[in-house]
């Protein structure tokens, strides 16, 4: 969990402050999630996987504005 919240504050951009905490959570959960799925697997790819869909599944949902 230490591991997501600096992974999440490695990530923080400039903004405003309710946008930048709303995705300082996300990426929280997501960096668990991604943790959790490579500790049930083994499998480092597995994990990297998951995060490319999230972050395709972010722009394909950007494209769409």
């Amino acid at each position: 969990m230490l591991t997501s919240i600096v992974f999440a504050f490695g990530h923080v951009a400039s903004g405003d402050l309710a946008l930048v905490a709303y995705d300082v959570v996300f990426i929280i959960i997501n960096s668990v999630m991604y943790g959790f799925i490579y500790h049930k697997t083994g499998n480092l790819w597995l994990s990297t996987a998951a995060h490319f869909i999230a972050n395709l599944a972010v722009i394909l949902g950007l494209l769409q504005i």
